[in-house]
């Protein structure tokens, strides 16, 4: 693998950072040892992740963003430098694909918007038809498919990885993360009540509290 700053800190990154005053801190960031392969750390988010966006090239130069969202499990780790992932279908137009077909550098940022965290990745990307995927491939990811239809899977070989600084990403908690934080409060509650029968106090009934659901 490579420095991010290798792949990033083109001369005209370079000449901006000079400009704006921050040239110090590139310095600082080019002088550190590249990574050798995907960490734990980098895994476990990677697995956790539900959601993440892709930057393509496409034949005329322009760049293309894309959404990817699966359940959590669908972006897996397969070797120390390599990521896999179903490509559901969507609304058919295949820009990604023919991107990739021309190119197949690639940027993703994964965002944690609970614990505001962001993973920066390039790498690059090749597809595989589903029915020509192998078996063990198709059977790691299957837990994650659910009924959604898989036209093909993504392979993407990771050439570097920087963690993002916080700043600015909003916090989003998702519904399922809502009802396990409420989980020990409305135990806690159940024994303070249970406490108060015991001890003749009358328990007004609680109000109606709505099941979070995803927008």
């Amino acid at each position: 693998m490579k420095r991010f700053a290798d792949l990033a800190f083109t001369p005209t990154v370079v000449d901006a950072q000079q400009r704006y005053g921050s040239r110090e801190i590139g310095r600082r960031l080019e002088q550190r040892p590249p990574p050798t392969s995907l960490g734990d750390r980098e895994r476990d988010f990677i697995a956790r992740c539900e959601s993440f966006f892709i930057a393509t090239v496409g034949a005329g130069g322009w760049p293309y963003v894309q959404h990817r969202g699966g359940a959590a499990g669908f972006v897996q780790a397969v070797d120390d430098d390599t990521l896999a992932l179903p490509d559901f279908r969507g609304n058919r137009q295949y820009v990604s694909v023919g991107n990739l077909d021309h190119d197949g550098r690639v940027a993703l940022i994964i965002v944690d918007f609970a614990e505001q965290r962001r993973l920066k990745l390039m790498g690059r990307a090749r597809h595989i038809d589903a029915a020509e995927a192998e078996p063990d491939l198709i059977a790691r990811l299957g837990p994650s498919v659910g009924n959604a239809l898989v036209e093909r899977y993504l392979l993407i070989r990771i050439e570097s990885f920087d963690w993002n600084c916080p700043q600015h990403i909003p916090l989003r908690i998702s519904p399922e993360a809502v009802t396990a934080r409420l989980q020990p409060l409305n135990r806690h509650i159940d024994h303070l009540e249970s406490l108060l029968r015991e001890a003749g106090i009358d328990v007004p009934p609680r109000p109606d509290t709505p099941t979070p659901r995803r927008p």
